[in-house]
């Protein structure tokens, strides 16, 4: 019984140094934004429910989030708000800069706060917790701030599909989303990693326990609400590894997209959402947001693509990318005669009018995508 009586003092010790420690610890969520004004505000109105601080990287962005987040810095915790200094001037690619310096620079934006511990999601994304009350977020952040150097965190990843309401049950995933700071911690380009896209944590060094919360949380994805959207943005991807020179071939192309389930033939297993994370979404107005989307023209993605397919190589090039056959979804914005003169020259009728053109733009995409001489 005495050992036991000291046993029990001895947690009690080590429980209140532990509280103790935690209490000198900072979470710090870490974003980079790029074109997401419209989700933007529902990822931070969870977010802000977890940690400490939120630090906001701009990594080119043509459509204002970088403005707006400046804007509801006053609404969150958002503590830092930088546009990145790798972020180049052109309006032909490689205009995004260079992923490894956005987000080496976005790491270090979170270290002149205090950060210790960092999670780091995108924008269109949200921490869905248990019921989804402030008492399961703080249990979380207990969770994450016990992580000791070199840890990791991995969520079960979510993605939401058609409607935020419905979500894909034909793809179980988890996602390292948080880390415990540790020093030599930074962002490399491994040789596997493409242009666009590296992973999401940094190479730790000296790599410590992984964390992980079994059921009862979730990150939710929302890239694929909006699914004329979510193809828009595939079809850049490809487009942008073709003038790029990228290695991926058109087959890879087309398998990366019926991977995401976003061919026609694709078939999607769908389930729905788990009523408390519903009202998390209703809450964070994740409804009004998808609603206002889907309403909304391609924007700067839709005009980026008409102005590959008119720059002077033309748009032979682009034959067999499966990714144009969805052309018929995309609502391509007024054409600007600065960037597709040479593309309305094309459409024959330089006066005609917007549905017309958008009519003839479709129908010659959907021919690029049909076209099989490439092979």
């Amino acid at each position: 019984k005495i050992w036991v009586f000291l046993l029990g003092i001895a947690l009690s010790v080590w429980e209140l140094e532990t509280n103790h420690q935690i209490s000198k610890y900072k979470l710090v969520a870490l974003i980079p934004v790029r074109d997401e004004i419209d989700y933007f505000p529902v990822c931070l109105r969870a977010l802000n429910k977890l940690v400490h601080s939120i630090v906001v990287l701009d990594d080119c962005s043509r459509d204002g989030t970088g403005e707006y987040a400046k804007f509801l810095a006053n609404q969150f915790r958002i503590e830092r708000v930088e546009r990145s200094p790798h972020c180049t001037h052109r309006t032909t690619p490689p205009f995004w800069g260079d992923e490894v310096l956005h987000r080496n620079f976005l790491l270090e934006l979170g270290r002149s706060v205090g950060g210790s511990h960092f999670v780091i999601i995108d924008a269109d994304e949200i921490l869905a917790v248990g019921g989804c009350q402030n008492n399961d977020f703080a249990s979380l952040r207990e969770h994450m701030l016990r992580m000791t150097s070199g840890d990791i965190f991995v969520m079960k990843y979510i993605t939401l599909w058609g409607s935020v309401n419905r979500m894909r049950m034909d793809k179980s995933d988890s996602k390292a989303v948080a880390f415990a700071d540790q020093e030599g911690t930074e962002y490399l380009r491994r040789s596997r990693d493409d242009r666009l896209h590296i992973p999401r944590l940094p190479i730790i060094k000296r790599p410590g326990r992984v964390w992980e919360l079994s059921g009862g949380a979730a990150l939710l994805h929302l890239g694929f609400v909006d699914l004329p959207r979510a193809r828009l943005k595939n079809l850049v991807y490809n487009l942008f590894d073709m003038v790029t020179g990228s290695r991926k071939s058109r087959a890879e192309m087309t398998q990366g997209l019926a991977d995401q389930g976003l061919t026609s033939s694709a078939k999607v297993s769908l389930g729905e959402l788990p009523p408390p994370w519903l009202e998390l979404l209703t809450d964070c107005g994740t409804l009004k947001a998808a609603a206002d989307l889907s309403l909304r023209d391609g924007g700067w993605r839709a005009q980026q693509v008409l102005s590959w397919l008119s720059d002077g190589m033309g748009p032979g090039r682009f034959t067999g990318i499966t990714a144009l056959e969805f052309a018929s979804d995309i609502k391509f914005p007024s054409f600007d005669p600065e960037e597709t003169v040479k593309f309305v020259s094309m459409t024959e009728k330089q006066g005609q009018s917007q549905n017309v053109l958008q009519g003839r733009t479709v129908r010659m995409l959907r021919r690029l995508a049909r076209d099989t001489s490439w092979q």
